[in-house]
């Protein structure tokens, strides 16, 4: 190796350490922000529901429009709390909550670094960790005890194992892919859709062996992803199953939440989906790196197509 690569790759390693530093700061800077009042609508939902349980010994959340992992994880610590004698320190459990969201909004920049590392080059993953450091969206968000940050966390991790899959097709990655897919889901509903990223990283994926029925399929490794997925979520959103005419209500609600508008607030606004490209990205991101990130997914989808197109073996279940 040259002197002026190995310099070249030293300083991109301390711009990557730099860059997670500035990104730690900037998500746990102010982060008592407005206790003992609370500011933003949707802590108390996760909070509550969490002191609620530790105080009843009822594991039921009774409240399904987010999954229940992060509520778990809340409830574990306010438990915690409880036996040191802090039950009543309400400032306390929000900082700590908040902690945690902004550690794995950190961890994200990490994880981004990887992926562009291993989709392109070690520039474009340092590139990517600097704008995702930065970015004001992921940064106000990571001051939250909501599921956003800690679901794209764990959207980006899956993302990951999906492309270790596609190029490796080894069992390890289906594991920890099929894992990492079913504590997103359980971190919000829609983490689950990262299944189908797996499953097209399996299509894609080298050495991969036709299969010509059920007995082939539930001998697949995607089927060991798929079930790994299903049993994490069943494990950490357990009451979903067991209380499901109210997770039903709930998930109803959500959905017409989200396809409709975000309550008064938002009264007037376009759909969810909507909403968030031509408003949320556009300030949370800001325009410029908006379009880039639109033309990046433009160009991946193609990629992936020409890929698919290409593919020699189809998935097929039975004739």
């Amino acid at each position: 190796m040259s002197n002026k690569r190995f310099r070249n790759l030293r300083f991109l390693e301390f711009l990557l350490g730099f860059t997670i530093l500035i990104g730690f700061l900037l998500r746990v800077w102010n982060i008592d922000f407005g206790l003992p009042q609370v500011l933003h609508s949707d802590e108390p939902f996760i909070v509550d529901s969490a002191v609620r349980m530790v105080a009843t010994g009822d594991m039921n959340p009774h409240f399904f429009e987010y999954p229940s992992l992060y509520i778990y994880l809340m409830a574990i610590i306010y438990g915690i709390y409880s036996l040191i004698g802090h039950a009543d320190d309400m400032a306390l459990l929000y900082v700590t909550g908040r902690c945690l969201t902004a550690s794995l909004g950190t961890l994200m920049i990490l994880v981004v670094y990887y992926v562009g590392r291993n989709l392109y080059t070690k520039r474009v993953g340092t590139l990517a960790a600097v704008f995702l450091a930065v970015m004001p969206l992921i940064v106000r968000n990571s001051h939250y005890i909501t599921v956003d940050v800690p679901v794209t966390f764990l959207i980006l991790l899956s993302f990951y194992f999906a492309h270790k899959i596609m190029i490796t097709g080894k069992k390890k990655n289906y594991i920890l892919g099929g894992i990492i897919t079913g504590l997103a889901a359980s971190t919000k509903y829609n983490g689950g859709l990262m299944l189908f990223l797996i499953y097209l990283a399996y299509i894609l994926s080298p050495g991969k062996k036709r299969i010509a029925g059920i007995r082939d399929f539930m001998n697949s490794n995607f089927f060991l992803a798929a079930f790994l997925a299903a049993a994490v979520y069943l494990l950490t959103t357990p009451f979903s199953v067991l209380d499901f005419r109210k997770f039903l209500l709930d998930f109803c609600y959500q959905i017409y939440h989200v396809s409709n508008t975000h309550g008064q607030i938002f009264m007037g606004t376009s759909p969810g989906w909507i909403h968030f490209i031509e408003y949320t990205l556009k300030w949370g991101m800001g325009y410029y790196i908006e379009m880039l990130a639109i033309c990046g997914v433009i160009y991946m989808l193609i990629h992936v197509l020409y890929a698919l197109r290409s593919c020699s073996t189809i998935f097929r279940i039975g004739h």
